[in-house]
């Protein structure tokens, strides 16, 4: 049996780098397929919808997972992608959840216009055993309005960020990413954070915001 983040791979890389979606999702999605991901409507079906005709419109797609982990049911991927050859350039932040079998039946993400340097840094995991604290060292930087930490930062600026509503933290190891919601400018937005740790404190920060559409512009459950 293939493992949620094997799937979670595949569906990446054979579905849409690869151009087989009906195949990927035969193969590596679950009973059921909600989908979070703003303009993509729920089922294989919404997939199949958004996914063909950007097949059709992006005929040569480079995509590379840089940073993935699973935790649980969970598994956090950061991709990059170039598409016919570097007229658009993307990182994805993804959050994928799976049933009993590893197959995918949730996902969430977030994408912002690639910047340089936003996917560089470390990728290794180590320190698998302290996988728990360091979830525990994030939340608190999440709860911490004032944020007195210092760390390397791959994101692009963004503002002062508020997060107003806490939705995952997930890890593995030296890695821990969140989903949240954020605040900036007066305007909501959905925030994926990426952050790297060492000796229980944040080193470095990968992060990606993408600003939540009126509920009318929604094509399913919306960000969260």
């Amino acid at each position: 049996m293939t493992t949620a983040i094997e799937n979670a791979h595949a569906l990446y890389m054979e579905g849409i780098r690869d151009g087989h979606p009906r195949e990927a999702l035969a193969k590596y999605v679950g009973a059921r397929y909600t989908q979070h991901s703003t303009g993509v409507a729920d089922g294989p079906e919404g997939f199949l919808e958004f996914f063909e005709p950007f097949l059709k419109r992006n005929p040569k797609r480079e995509i590379r997972i840089v940073r993935s982990f699973q935790d649980g049911y969970y598994v956090f991927v950061q991709a990059y992608q170039s598409l016919n050859d570097g007229q658009a350039r993307w990182v994805t932040m993804d959050i994928f959840d799976s049933d009993e079998h590893g197959r995918i039946v949730e996902h969430w993400d977030v994408i912002v216009p690639f910047i340089e340097g936003a996917v560089d840094g470390e990728t290794k995991i180590v320190d698998l055993d302290k996988t728990e604290a360091n979830k525990e060292t994030v939340r608190a930087f999440l709860r911490d309005e004032r944020r007195p930490w210092s760390f390397v930062d791959h994101a692009s600026s963004r503002g002062e960020l508020r997060y107003d509503y806490r939705f995952k933290v997930l890890g593995s190891g030296n890695f821990v990413a969140s989903l949240c919601r954020g605040v900036i400018d007066g305007k909501a937005y959905a925030v994926v954070d990426l952050f790297r740790l060492e000796a229980d404190r944040i080193v470095e920060h990968w992060g990606a915001h993408e600003e939540i559409l009126p509920r009318d512009q929604w094509n399913n459950a919306g960000k969260f």
